[in-house]
């Protein structure tokens, strides 16, 4: 098997070219998430900058319908007002006296002044004068001050309508409004400063999500959620398959993974722990302990376990951060390596591999002990054949069985 950390010396290309079937699931984990949150930040942003505009629009609302409520009592307890309502030209009395008030920039549209019997004696616009008052009386006429949204020469309007009494009877009234158009202006006029808040707000969340997004792409090596499933699979299943021993160690020397085999050869739990181990926690040889507390790289070097001889091999380990290709995009430009993030050692049994080396001896001592005998069976036969040819029969059966009981 290749040792797990010799792949820090391929070539960045391959490198990518491995992982980027694993990212082939569109958007990565940290575009899904910057999309997520900058969706919630303008839906807020959206929902908060439409509550300001109709919070201040009440408000403004609210101050309006206050001041030309508070215009019309004054008006009506004015009297300058109820004196000239009681004689006879109010109309050149009151016309240039409201003319001044409009002038004065209250923020007022209009202030009407009318008879009981609903003409006007004072408007805006001089031809309303003498002309029957569009809006609704009766409350005034029974003595009461009250507020209404009415549709005048002006257009709609927001008004306070008050009565107006010289000596305990009823002379008049007072209308003072201000029209719907201009209270829209004035909405308008705040939308800039909504405006721009609200952007500051969402430029602010903008920045901190894409710092985030960003943190998120380097510590996820630009993957998807089906990417990382995926990748996490792949790599669960390769590291319990292979035959060799695996012992991940962080960069304080904390076992954090390990495998099945090398949890058999080195005794350790079956379950990685949540936590991991710390060397103090397992019981394996001093020098193994020594060795994986150095952080001493090394390759196929021989340590003696508890029942089991063991070639080890042990390296850094660094986190690439890649630039993972897309489908249809152009081959990777860079990969920059990370600090070291800690080290990765691979354990293989020799424990049966010594075995055999021992029973491969014994069988090649076996072979030239053979070897051996059957060069000398084989001189003893010729000898015996060659007193045979030269008649001495005897000698040679002599030979033959003393031979034998020699063997």
């Amino acid at each position: 098997m290749t040792d797990h950390f010799t792949d820090q010396t391929r070539p960045p290309s391959a490198r990518a070219a491995a992982l980027a079937p694993l990212n082939s699931d569109g958007w990565s984990l940290a575009v899904v998430i910057f999309a997520a949150q900058m969706l919630v930040i303008m839906l807020v942003v959206i929902g908060l900058a439409v509550a300001t505009y109709k919070h201040q629009a009440q408000v403004i609302l609210d101050d309006k319908q206050a001041t030309v409520a508070t215009i019309s009592i004054t008006l009506a307890n004015d009297p300058f007002v109820s004196e000239a309502l009681a004689g006879t030209q109010p109309t050149e009395e009151l016309q240039p006296y409201t003319d001044k008030i409009l002038d004065r920039g209250q923020g007022i549209d209009f202030i009407t002044i009318m008879t009981p019997d609903e003409r006007r004696v004072t408007h805006p616009n001089p031809q309303q004068l003498g002309k029957k008052y569009s809006g609704s009386t009766k409350q005034a006429l029974a003595g009461q001050t009250y507020n209404e949204v009415a549709l005048g020469t002006l257009g709609l309007s927001v008004r306070t309508i008050a009565p107006v009494f010289h000596e305990g009877t009823l002379v008049g009234m007072v209308a003072t409004g201000i029209t719907l158009e201009s209270l829209e202006s004035i909405y308008r006029s705040e939308l800039p400063q909504i405006l721009t808040v609200s952007a500051l707000a969402l430029l602010l969340a903008g920045f901190s999500s894409w710092s985030f997004s960003r943190y998120v792409n380097q510590a996820t090596l630009g993957f998807g959620p089906h990417g990382l499933r995926r990748l996490y699979a792949f790599y669960f299943s390769a590291l319990h398959s292979v035959r060799e021993g695996l012992v991940l160690l962080d960069r304080q020397h904390h076992i954090v993974l390990y495998n099945q085999e090398a949890a058999r050869l080195l005794g350790f739990p079956e379950q990685v722990p949540p936590n991991g181990l710390d060397l103090d926690q397992v019981q394996i040889p001093e020098t193994l302990r020594t060795l994986m507390a150095t952080g001493r790289s090394c390759k196929d070097e021989i340590h003696l376990g508890t029942h089991t001889v063991l070639s080890i091999s042990q390296g850094p380990a660094r986190l690439t951060n890649a630039r993972l290709p897309r489908r249809g995009s152009l081959p990777i430009r860079w990969f920059r390596a990370q600090p070291l993030s800690g080290q990765v050692m691979t354990l293989r049994d020799l424990t049966e591999v010594h075995e055999l080396t021992g029973e491969v001896q014994s069988l090649k001592t076996f072979s030239t002990a053979l070897r051996a005998q059957t060069h000398e069976h084989a001189n003893r036969l010729h000898t015996i054949a060659t007193l045979i040819e030269n008649g001495q029969s005897e000698k040679a059966l002599a030979f033959a069985v003393d031979d034998r009981q020699h063997s």
